[in-house]
């Protein structure tokens, strides 16, 4: 039986060569999609392999492993979408000085349209997808952030609702 500090040592070693070893790579994800579907088959969870349970909501995990999951992938979308707003600037870009901030008020929005950024694409993707799209392609000037007005006044083909205002007040000074 190993100590924690030479279990701790092999793996270590075991995630070098995984890293660095394309065939040890295989193997291991070989063996792990193995178990995972001989535990799905079986019943079990495949994180844990206990028990799934009926009314579990996602039919790979069990509701325990399926808590867990969720929370890991609400918590990753969270940083990720943390990275793309610093990058773009946590305020409204739009060309008619909209001076919004407020997260919750703001939005990524594809310049030019969703068919000049994703062509060939007429579906539509999730938030999640989206940001790590940007992240997965460094950060491409196709995408800004624009406030809920904007982008709304944008995508319907309407000039954006600030420009329309500050050219209205240039016009009556």
């Amino acid at each position: 039986m190993r100590n924690p500090e030479q279990q701790k040592k092999m793996s270590d070693v075991q995630r070098l060569r995984y890293q660095s070893d394309p065939e040890f790579k295989k193997l291991i994800n070989q063996r792990s999609a193995n178990w995972k579907d001989k535990a799905f088959r079986d019943g079990l969870c495949t994180c844990c392999g206990n028990r799934r349970e009926e009314d579990s909501p996602n039919k790979n995990y069990c509701i325990s492993c399926n808590t867990k999951h969720r929370n890991r992938i609400r918590k990753r979308f969270r940083e990720r979408l943390e990275i793309v707003f610093a990058y773009y600037g946590e305020k409204c870009a739009c060309p008619g000085g909209c001076d919004i901030t407020h997260r919750r008020f703001l939005t990524l929005d594809h310049v030019g349209g969703w068919r000049a950024v994703h062509p060939g694409h007429e579906k539509r993707i999730t938030t999640e997808v989206l940001v790590k799209w940007i992240i997965d392609n460094n950060f491409p000037d196709s995408i800004r952030i624009l406030c809920m007005n904007c982008n709304w006044a944008v995508r319907s083909g309407e000039p954006c609702p600030h420009e329309i205002i500050n050219s209205e007040g240039t016009k009556s000074a």
